[in-house]
């Protein structure tokens, strides 16, 4: 087993690397835990080296392909198979260090947290969108994404926490939220919801809450405008739904 940073699945495969690596790893085809099957055929694990400088900050899969970040630029891995793979590598604004849980996509579109700001990307160069929110430099974010918004949390160098919200489709931003309470430490999603854990322990979901009752035992669940949620809701879900959502959450965190 290598040592592992960042991963993501692509085509049945994990696809990983750690931060002062100077390889990519790809599994064995639907067995993560195979990382050295050498049989000749195409579901063979993978590796390969590579000489660019600087420590690897993100990975995921976007168009067809899977992106390995750098600061200063990406690694790009084409293919099914270790007989089909190419990898290429483009200069460009990569993610941030400490940065990689930043990266969403909304619309066909990859926004992330670079060094000058965030960045849009639809395949060929990365675009600055973060004008609006000025030119102040931000570290430690974590981003998510509901329907045509992205939200990322991430603290400025006084250390203090920002929440931001971007719609893609209008182009436009603005702070959803400051302080301890804009500190998230986990987006996941199920059934169309996005679900948060902030710095305070406490747990919303938008755009609306179908939770029946507090799903974690630190944790008050609470909807958008920060009321503590009852046992009336629109729906229910089941308990083992619920619990999906907060183990993913918690090992998002912890890990």
């Amino acid at each position: 087993m290598p040592e592992i940073d960042f991963a993501c699945e692509y085509n049945n495969r994990i696809y990983a690397t750690a931060k002062d690596a100077h390889e990519i790893y790809v599994c064995k085809q639907g067995d993560p835990t195979n990382w050295e099957a050498y049989e000749g055929i195409t579901s063979d694990s993978y590796r390969a080296s590579v000489g660019s400088a600087g420590k690897f900050t993100g990975v995921c899969n976007y168009n067809n392909y899977v992106m390995f970040f750098k600061e200063n630029g990406v690694h790009k891995l084409y293919g099914d198979s270790p007989a089909t793979y190419q990898m290429t590598w483009d200069s460009l604004r990569g993610v941030q260090a400490d940065c990689e849980d930043s990266i969403q996509v909304i619309d066909e579109v990859l926004y992330y947290k670079a060094l000058e700001g965030i960045c849009a990307y639809d395949g060929s160069m990365p675009v600055l969108i973060s004008e609006g929110i000025g030119d102040e430099s931000y570290f430690d974010a974590k981003a998510g994404k509901c329907r045509s918004k992205y939200y990322i949390s991430m603290r400025n160098s006084n250390s203090e926490w920002f929440l931001y919200a971007y719609d893609a489709r209008k182009q436009m931003w603005h702070i959803e939220d400051k302080g301890n309470k804009a500190k998230i430490k986990g987006f996941a999603y199920l059934d169309s919801q996005t679900y948060i854990i902030d710095g305070s322990d406490d747990m919303y979901a938008f755009p609306k809450i179908s939770i029946t009752e507090t799903i974690y035992p630190s944790c008050k669940m609470r909807d958008v405008n920060g009321r503590e949620v009852g046992k009336t809701f629109e729906k229910k879900m089941q308990a083992w739904t619920t619990w999906l959502v907060v183990a993913y959450i918690v090992l998002s965190v912890v890990f």
